[in-house]
């Protein structure tokens, strides 16, 4: 299912926003929350927003941006958005200076965090393997739609002929041990 981000409404607690963000290696210092007043809409924002936008599509969301535009000195950091939207993905972006709205920010303002937190980590935040991992590879990352038609491209022939429950239980099955041996080791298959 994509999510369009219609829905203002949505959002994640707040308690688990903040476990998002500890998990990263980063700290609280502030938590803004931001009201539509229309609407009544609300959200929390600690690094990321509790919309999940910014998690989800690699971009900051427009709550980010009403709390950037009222609050002084809120840094913004070209590092907010992820490198797949980068024209060149490997620019060394800690380079680039960070700013607030209405200047550019001292290096004694704004650090960025020292360690590297993979990219997978950014985009499952229930992943719970170790975050200080080398850098991804640098492969071009692909979006959901195409992953999500090469799949059906790929299993449509498999579900040709399925008409009742007993085959899509025995297609599932036999799906489940397909990746059942792919997780095994080499000895393990011998």
């Amino acid at each position: 299912m994509l999510n369009t981000f219609n829905n203002d409404k949505a959002h994640i607690s707040v308690k688990w926003l903040i476990q998002l963000v500890t998990k990263r290696g980063l700290s609280v210092r502030r938590l803004l929350l931001v009201k539509h007043e229309s609407t009544g809409a609300s959200h929390y924002i600690a690094y990321i927003c509790d919309c999940c936008m910014p998690s989800n599509l690699g971009i900051p969301c427009r709550h980010f941006f009403r709390a950037w535009i009222d609050v002084q000195n809120l840094p913004f950091h070209i590092s907010l958005i992820r490198p797949r939207w980068y024209q060149d993905p490997g620019a060394a972006v800690e380079s680039v200076p960070a700013v607030c709205r209405m200047r550019e920010l001292v290096p004694q303002e704004f650090r960025l965090p020292t360690r590297t937190i993979r990219s997978a980590f950014a985009s499952n935040p229930l992943d719970s393997t170790s975050h200080e991992t080398t850098p991804p590879p640098q492969t071009q990352t692909v979006p959901a739609r195409d992953v999500f038609h090469n799949v059906q491209a790929a299993i449509r022939p498999l579900i040709a002929g399925i008409q009742t429950r007993e085959q899509v239980a025995d297609l599932l099955d036999s799906l489940g041990k397909l990746q059942y041996v792919r997780h095994l080791s080499p000895t393990e298959l011998c």
